[in-house]
């Protein structure tokens, strides 16, 4: 199946407002505003949204649906009106409404869970769309969480894995938030996670440039560090995923590419390169696969997500620099769930944005 590109977006985003919110503050706000209704259908948690927005355009057969944003708290009704009163307090602004601060990594269990982390906030959210519950962490092992960024859920075990990039730790929890262990690893910026359909882990870690994969107990697997030869070294990775096939996909932030790799390691090509036409990139963030095998990429400068085909073709792409519906200021983690929802954080508008794959129609 090949998708076909139809239009091109090369608009730039403006630069991240880094705030640093106090921990204290974030927990007295947070502990409060747990909410509980009865659940509704797991199979139907997620519906279109009213107004229909696809890409590409028609007559062409859509590929890409908007479904929904996380942003107010909207059908959290304890969340809707706390966090209204609390923003408001914190930052002096009347009518503040955003639930995050500095979103980065976004995890999705595929029926109805959906975890954020917020560097900004110090923690990791949690809203349940089938039983309409808000929940948080922001604690593991005794430390307080610094500025946690990369998420992962593995299915098979039900374990969410966080990384902290300063606490420079990698942590699993159940699926409600109780901790469960930590990586026995000196990372030094660990930031983006994935986990493979074995369970195992990969783990960026920026500063060492290379991803390491571990098996479910614990323990180091492999090494990825790009290829042998000098051009091809990782420079500021930042985030990774694995297909149904095992490859791996890295983002080589500063050398404006993903590197591929094969399921023992061994580098197969590169997507994309420095520049500012389709299929080129600028600041690329997240990258995920979905359940064809097509490579999402989000990219921070562009303020869309690129669709490439497993060879590194331009499929297609989807959104464009702004505030409105489908559009993006500093995108950054992405994730795909197993029914290919596709979470993509927009870091800069403060809200995740929820969108569908559209497959051949049969």
């Amino acid at each position: 199946m090949r998708l076909r590109c139809l239009w091109q977006y090369s608009l730039f985003a403006d630069m991240l407002l880094v705030r640093a919110v106090n921990i204290l503050f974030v927990v007295a706000f947070l502990s409060g505003v747990l909410s509980s209704c009865a659940p509704s259908n797991p199979r139907n948690w997620l519906n279109p949204a009213p107004t229909k927005l696809e890409w590409p355009r028609p007559p062409e057969q859509p590929r890409i649906r908007f479904l929904r944003a996380i942003e107010t708290g909207g059908g959290f009704s304890s969340l809707e009106s706390a966090s209204g009163r609390f923003l408001s307090w914190l930052t002096g602004s009347e009518g503040v409404r955003f639930l995050f601060v500095s979103p980065y990594g976004v995890a999705a269990d595929g029926f109805g869970k959906v975890w954020v982390a917020d560097a900004g906030l110090q923690t990791v959210l949690s809203f349940d769309f089938v039983k309409h519950d808000f929940s948080h962490f922001n604690s593991a092992d005794g430390f307080l969480f610094r500025s946690p960024v990369g998420l992962a859920y593995d299915e098979s075990s039900a374990k969410l894995y966080v990384s902290d990039s300063v606490l420079k730790k990698v942590f699993s929890f159940d699926a409600d938030g109780r901790y469960l262990s930590s990586i026995d690893y000196p990372f030094e910026r660990p930031a983006g996670l994935t986990v493979d359909q074995h369970g195992n882990l990969y783990v960026v870690d920026v500063v060492k440039g290379a991803v390491f994969s571990f098996d479910p107990s614990g323990e180091l697997l492999q090494v990825f560090e790009g290829g042998q030869l000098p051009e091809f070294r990782f420079n500021l990775p930042s985030n990774v995923a694995v297909d149904a096939e095992g490859q791996v996909y890295v983002v080589d932030s500063m050398n404006f590419r993903v590197e591929v790799f094969s399921p023992d390691g061994r580098s197969k090509g590169l997507i994309g390169q420095l520049g500012d036409v389709a299929g080129s990139f600028a600041r690329p963030r997240g990258v995920a696969v979905d359940s064809e095998g097509h490579i999402y990429v989000a990219d921070a400068a562009f303020g869309n997500v690129q669709i490439f085909s497993s060879d590194g073709t331009l499929l297609l792409y989807f959104g464009k620099s702004g505030e409105e519906t489908g559009e993006f200021s500093l995108p950054a983690g992405i994730c795909i769930d197993r029914d290919d929802r596709i979470y993509v954080v927009d870091a800069f508008n403060k809200r995740i944005q929820i969108f569908q794959y559209l497959p051949d129609q049969q």
